[in-house]
């Protein structure tokens, strides 16, 4: 997973004398100086691994807080600037409120009609920003890197998330970022079949694909814009690891995405969960308390490959950090072993 911190500039001089600064180069105010020692301090214990800032004199110089501190070299891309505002560039605010107020109302309130001759509008700045953040930590997986831009700018991304508490469902494309390959291959044994009957990739929910998506749909808990890691989202049902790469979000639409018709193939029906656990109170003590019903669960819904019957045998699994072992003699699972993982990986449910 990679971490971006989202940083807007110091105070600038647009900001003092209250003038449209959108690309027009200010410099950087004493009090906005005093900001940059101050964010120098707040990321001392923060290990970054690149700094990025658009090329306006007040994200780069902001940026000094971070990169100088830290060794690094500054990257500058243009697509972190803040919204052009064309024909009102370097006026002072209180001069639109008497000759453009209308469209001043509605570039105050973020509405999509808001245009200024030469300028970009709030969906330009939002789709330039969010390409920018994508591809810089695309660039940079499983590092963190602090991106430098501006206040508008930086709105116009959270904006995104704008209407999502309206709806009581997501779906999350993610990546399999723990089974990348160099290569794939064109059929898998489901699970669900026995684990001997092979059936091609693109009928089934293999992670080992040509390409290692994955789509879940997850209940939306809530969203909160402002917080110290930035705009959060809040879900349940999630069946990926902690730290799985989110590429997109999109509303679960009940009337277009529900298919009651729709026809399951060979997982038609949900596998019940057909085993009793049993599992000593010493050994369940060694189990994070958050995670000891996921585990349960997992186990009963008899992890074994379905042509394995033999009571005798001792079965493995990883699960959070953990190896655990077991046998089953049906309808029970009896828990027999459990150990910390050699490997100390956070993988869920791993044969």
């Amino acid at each position: 997973m990679t971490t971006v911190y989202l940083v807007r500039h110091a105070e600038a001089e647009g900001n003092l004398y209250r003038r449209v600064h959108g690309w027009y180069n200010s410099l950087i105010t004493d009090n906005g100086y005093r900001q940059i020692a101050a964010l120098r301090g707040r990321f001392a214990d923060i290990h970054i691994d690149a700094v990025y800032s658009s090329d306006l004199f007040r994200t780069m110089t902001t940026a000094k807080a971070v990169y100088l501190s830290h060794g690094l070299e500054l990257h500058t891309d243009p697509g972190l600037r803040e919204i052009s505002l064309g024909a009102w560039e370097d006026k002072p605010w209180g001069e639109l409120e008497r000759c453009d107020a209308m469209n001043l109302i509605r570039f105050n309130h973020s509405s999509p009609d808001f245009r200024v001759e030469g300028g970009e509008t709030f969906a330009q700045v939002q789709a330039r920003l969010k390409g920018t953040v994508l591809r810089l930590a695309a660039a940079h997986p499983g590092q963190t890197i602090a991106l430098f831009s501006h206040g508008t700018a930086i709105r116009c991304l959270q904006a995104a998330l704008r209407g999502l508490e309206g709806f009581s469902h997501l779906w999350i494309i993610w990546e399999f970022s723990k089974a990348r390959r160099e290569d794939w291959s064109p059929t898998v044994r489901p699970p669900r079949l026995g684990g001997n009957t092979r059936m091609g990739v693109f009928a089934t929910r293999s992670p080992f694909r040509p390409n290692p998506i994955g789509l879940s749909c997850v209940g939306l808990e809530g969203v909160e814009l402002h917080t110290p890691q930035g705009p959060v989202i809040h879900v349940t049902g999630a069946d990926l690891m902690d730290g799985s790469p989110i590429y997109d979000i999109k509303p679960y639409i009940p009337y277009a995405d529900c298919r009651p018709q729709a026809v399951g193939g060979f997982a038609s029906a949900p596998k019940e969960a057909t085993l009793e656990v049993d599992i000593l109170p010493e050994l369940l003590a060694q189990v994070p308390e958050e995670l000891r019903e996921a585990l349960i669960g997992v186990l009963a819904q008899d992890p074994r490959p379905t042509y394995q019957h033999d009571p005798e045998r001792v079965y493995g699994m990883a699960f959070g950090g953990l190896e655990v072992r077991f046998t089953v003699e049906e309808p029970v699972l009896h828990v027999r072993e459990i150990t910390k993982s050699k490997s100390g990986g956070e993988e869920h449910g791993a044969l």
